[in-house]
């Protein structure tokens, strides 16, 4: 399937994974699959994991082609819909994207698409966004927005599932880390499938900790600004600056996989845990570990 609605759904044709050799009837699938969506679907993400033989074989003129008509085809149906391009993922991922778009697939994509998979360390993503980034630029493309749209901590669910202390740790600093590295929108895979594929259910079907830190994580971002890039100290700690009107400052602490005494600017009177959990500053250090904290200069608005 060349245009894809909705992830994981029919991501090649039945039987092959090379692109169709009548263009025709591709153009006349694409046009069906658009006018029946027309005005409930916006975004169209042009393939999945292209870099993956077994989601694509075919040479990259093809789908360069395929994503010109595709792009098209949409447009005239729906002019306020956004193309996204075909989304690469892992370490070739970069280099299957800059071919793409150098080879002329720039023109017809208004984002930037990429799969965040890496590792259960939340920090890579930073490196992975960078990466994506830089092919973007280098091939015209640097100015479109960059959306993951779709990783989560299991590196595409080949790694075992963090333990759950873990899993909570890791959705806070995700999120503000890809907020960080300047991508726009990043969509979490999956809520409601099993662990190591990023599920936030506990075997029962109640919210596990990782889904409470993911409630929290929205009450600590949206609305708020990212008044600085989010850096690392030579001690590891990570610290991420926000701000809201009204004077309020916060600013999300962690350590990876290990704890410290962080010294807590003066400003700061209180910080929140994961559970939402309210507790006040003494003696101007806090002990900080794999779990973000949020210094507050008072109430969360």
């Amino acid at each position: 399937m060349g245009v894809v609605a909705a992830k994981r759904a029919g991501a090649v044709w039945p039987g092959q994974c090379a692109p169709p050799a009548d263009m025709a009837n591709y153009d006349a699938y694409v046009r069906a699959i658009a006018t029946h969506v027309a005005g409930k679907i916006k975004y169209w993400e042009l393939w999945n994991e292209p870099q993956d033989a077994s989601y694509y074989c075919g040479a990259m003129p093809a789908m360069v082609t395929m994503a010109q008509h595709a792009s098209r085809i949409i447009k005239s149906i729906d002019s306020s819909a956004l193309i996204l391009s075909p989304a690469a993922t892992g370490g070739t991922g970069p280099a299957w994207l800059g071919s793409f778009l150098a080879t002329g697939g720039a023109a017809s994509v208004d984002v930037i698409a990429f799969h965040g998979y890496s590792s259960a360390t939340a920090e890579d993503i930073v490196k992975v966004a960078a990466g994506f980034r830089a092919a973007a630029t280098a091939n015209g493309a640097g100015g479109k927005p960059l959306w993951d749209t779709e990783s989560c901590w299991g590196g595409g669910g080949d790694l075992p599932a963090p333990s759950s202390t873990q899993q909570a740790g890791f959705i806070p600093k995700y999120y503000l880390l890809h907020w960080a590295a300047g991508v726009m929108r990043f969509v979490w895979y999956a809520y409601d499938t099993k662990p190591a594929w990023g599920g936030l259910l506990t075997s029962s079907g109640q919210e596990s900790p990782a889904a409470l830190a993911y409630d929290e994580t929205y009450f600590w971002m949206v609305g708020a600004t990212l008044s600085a890039p989010c850096s690392s100290n030579s001690a590891g700690v990570w610290t991420c600056p926000l701000t809201r009107p009204g004077g309020y400052a916060a600013e999300a602490v962690w350590k990876s996989n290990s704890t410290a005494t962080f010294a807590v600017p003066a400003q700061y009177t209180e910080y929140r845990d994961l559970a939402g959990i309210v507790h006040p500053i003494a003696g101007r250090t806090v002990s900080v570990g794999d779990q973000p904290i949020l210094l507050e200069t008072g109430p969360l608005p």
